[in-house]
């Protein structure tokens, strides 16, 4: 029969490879959280590269607001010029 500090020892070993393995374990979980932060850093990097170079192309295709809006009021300007020629050629003077 085993003395109680027999016992002892046993469970104090068993205690020990269960907390090994645990550890084990928890480092694994670590190690493939690390690797699929870095898989998404890498997809946000990827993300950001795609939008600026979209954003290069789009502002070379289309025009900038301040073209825009300088063309509008340039056709308002005209329309406006059009409307008061009209009026003015129906309007008796």
């Amino acid at each position: 029969m085993k003395s109680n500090e027999d016992k002892c020892q046993e469970i104090h070993k068993e205690l020990n490879q269960m907390i090994m393995k645990d550890k084990i374990e928890n480092e694994r979980r670590v190690t493939s959280v690390e690797v699929h932060v870095k898989q998404i850093n890498k997809s946000v990097d990827e993300i950001k590269d795609s939008v600026k170079i979209f954003v290069e192309k789009a502002d070379k295709k289309f025009a900038s607001k301040v073209v825009e809006k300088i063309v509008y009021g340039m056709v308002g300007t005209i329309l406006v010029a059009v409307l008061l020629a009209i009026v003015a050629l129906a309007l008796p003077i």
